[in-house]
């Protein structure tokens, strides 16, 4: 009975060392998993920050164009208004010249005609201005509203 005994404890005893290993081991399992699932963890915050960098600076790129593009429109603008007013003061000498003959007077009737195109022009290229102008509003305020929205990230360091 004795030895019966010394028996069932020796077999309780290696139960018990069994399953004590079998708890280490799923404990350093489990430790090998947070780790890894604080790599993972970073690897994903660092792919999210790069991802807010190039969606900001796509948007900047974007941004920058437009403004290029207006500025250059309204290079052309200045520039078609500077020639209507160096014909307007064209014309308006050739209304001063005395003695005009037929040759000036079908020459200031094409200024004519000329300032009346450069006039349209002038009131469509104003419109496409404010057109322009209004897109850049626009697009301006969607980029304020895309910055505030964008999740602020810690500081490093």
């Amino acid at each position: 009975m004795r030895s019966s005994m010394h028996d069932h404890f020796k077999r309780i005893l290696n139960d018990h060392e069994k399953q004590k290993l079998q708890i280490e081991s799923h404990k350093k399992e489990l430790e090998l998993r947070g780790e890894e699932l604080k790599k993972r963890e970073a690897r994903n915050e660092i792919k999210r920050k790069k991802l807010l960098e190039d969606i900001s600076k796509r948007q900047n790129e974007d941004l920058h164009k437009k403004i290029i593009q207006l500025e250059k429109e309204l290079d052309e603008k200045q520039a078609l208004e500077l020639e209507i007013e160096q014909l307007k003061g064209s014309l308006k000498v050739l209304e001063h010249m005395d003695g005009e003959d037929e040759k000036e007077i079908i020459t200031k009737m094409d200024g004519e005609e000329e300032l009346a195109d450069l006039d349209a022009l002038k009131q469509e290229l104003t419109v496409k201005e404010h057109r322009v102008n209004d897109e850049l509003q626009d697009t301006r305020k969607e980029l304020i509203m895309a910055f505030t929205e964008l999740p602020i990230p810690p500081t490093l360091g």
